[in-house]
């Protein structure tokens, strides 16, 4: 058995027991007692300490209190505010007078509305877009040329001299970046969307009219081509051109304007080999819902963008149809025959290529060359869409200066079966007929027998000598016709016909 222990003993342990304890903490106040007790030393420290925070207690209850008053003394404001406009709006006169009696206006017409609401803004989202596009890029690209030549490095000035006629001067990774923030209108939020300080400009791109007309802009393009023509020899000229077109650009114009300026613009450009604005202009065209296969890795290391489609440029065709010889022009420079093809898809070559296999006629075009393998076509959402006769001619050039010649013999098929009258040739006219009148014109023997000689096609020079007979007998030939049917003669070797016509001509 367990031995007892004398109560003595008990309460001896029991006093051990509390000595090793340690001390129950209260906000350690007890903390502080015990170590004042233990620590007799810093007994003043403490009391300082602790006097200290009681003052900042004091302190910060105070300022609730204020607080509390001030809050308690806004809402009996607020309660006799309101009881004040409750009375006030009891009052029916009141009330009436908050609301005046207009009398309707009657407008019929905008000058009507002007002059009753003063000047309208108007805006169209895609112009606006695609002219910041192509504003910042042409800022973009003079500051890289103007800080190049700022360098003291002999090496750079000939790779300057090719800047502005080069394809090359432009970057992926920076064209996906501008494409996106301008064409999704992301720049709108950014504080630095305004570059017209950038250029001495005063204003930004604002339309006073819902009316589209480009002759407003085309005037402006035409003065800066004007200047630069007049200083093209002058070092960075065409810096200050492209100074120019921007502020032609951002400013406020009467009426929206059309892709007809964007026409204007690339032709110019590309006919003074300007190739690195006219190719800024070219890439800022393309619509944001094309962003995938427009800012698309290309798997060839000598294209900037993958290969483009008919749909890509659809919008523009609808809205200005002339340019889509100037953007054949575009192709031919670049030596893209995938591209110029698939342009060709505006022609209705697949539905003109079927109609050319069912009707004969003599004047239907008759070469060597078989119907192409691919006869492009797509479908346009607007029908009565025209080019002229010059457009045509344009596009069988390029056609001829890319080697395409089998596409050349349904370009001519094209003005025979859907020329409207001797200027305008409808893209997708339904209604199959030949021509009436006269088809030939000079320019369009010239584009011909060019045709005959770089394809060395004497079939088709047979077939065009009957025409050119009944046109020399009857008309005056010019001199460029004159000296191209006699070259053509020559190369082909046909000895009596070149004696006939040079006694004729």
């Amino acid at each position: 058995m367990e031995k007892k222990r004398s109560p003595i003993q008990i309460t001896r342990s029991l006093n051990q027991i509390m000595i090793t304890r340690k001390p129950y903490r209260i906000r350690s106040f007890i903390n502080r007692s015990y170590s004042i007790t233990r620590n007799p030393s810093k007994i003043n420290r403490n009391i300082s300490t602790h006097d200290r925070s009681t003052t900042n207690v004091l302190k910060r209850n105070q300022r609730r209190l204020k607080e509390f008053e001030n809050n308690i003394q806004l809402a009996e404001q607020f309660k006799t505010h309101r009881q004040n406009v409750v009375e006030i709006l009891k009052d029916e006169k009141n009330i009436d007078a908050l609301f005046e009696k207009e009398v309707p206006i009657i407008v019929n017409d905008y000058e009507k509305l002007t002059e009753e609401m003063g000047a309208l803004s108007f805006n169209d989202i895609e112009m606006r877009n695609t002219i910041m596009l192509v504003c910042h890029s042409l800022v973009e690209s003079m500051y890289i040329e103007l800080t190049l030549s700022k360098l003291e490095d002999k090496r750079i000035k000939p790779y300057l001299e090719e800047i502005k006629s080069s394809h090359w001067f432009e970057s992926l990774a920076e064209y996906r970046f501008r494409f996106y923030n301008f064409k999704s209108s992301q720049f709108l939020s950014s504080t630095e969307s305004d570059m017209s300080t950038q250029v001495n400009g005063n204003n930004f791109v604002r339309f006073n009219s819902c009316q589209k007309n480009s002759h407003e802009y085309i005037k402006k393009f035409e003065r800066s081509f004007e200047k630069y023509k007049k200083a093209q020899n002058e070092p960075m000229s065409h810096i200050q051109l492209a100074t120019n077109l921007v502020q032609d650009l951002l400013c406020t114009h009467e009426y929206i304007p059309t892709t007809e300026i964007w026409h204007y613009l690339l032709r110019n450009l590309g006919t003074l080999k300007l190739y690195n604005y006219q190719q800024i202009i070219y890439l800022s065209l393309f619509q944001y819902k094309h962003q995938p296969t427009i800012l698309a890795t290309p798997k060839e290391q000598d294209r900037l963008t993958a290969p483009l489609m008919a749909d890509h440029f659809s919008h523009l065709i609808e809205d200005f149809p002339e340019i889509l010889s100037t953007l054949c022009q575009y192709q031919e420079v670049r030596k893209d025959k995938r591209t110029f093809i698939e342009l060709l898809s505006f022609l209705k070559l697949d539905k003109l290529a079927g109609e050319v296999m069912a009707i004969k006629s003599p004047l239907l075009s008759k070469a060597k060359y078989k119907l192409p393998a691919i006869c492009p076509g797509i479908e346009l959402e607007c029908k009565d869409l025209f080019i002229s006769r010059d457009c045509l001619y344009s596009i069988m050039k390029s056609a001829i200066n890319l080697e395409l010649y089998e596409y050349v013999d349904l370009l001519y098929d094209k003005i025979v079966l859907d020329s409207i009258d001797p200027y305008r040739i409808q893209l997708n006219y339904e209604e199959k007929r030949l021509v009436e009148g006269s088809i030939f014109t000079p320019e369009l023997f010239l584009i011909m027998l060019e045709a005959c000689k770089k394809s060395k096609d004497l079939g088709r020079v047979l077939w065009l000598m009957p025409f050119l007979d009944e046109y020399v007998g009857k008309n005056s030939v010019p001199v460029t016709l004159k000296n191209s049917i006699l070259e053509v003669l020559k190369t082909f070797n046909l000895e009596g016909k070149l004696v006939s016509y040079q006694k004729i001509m």
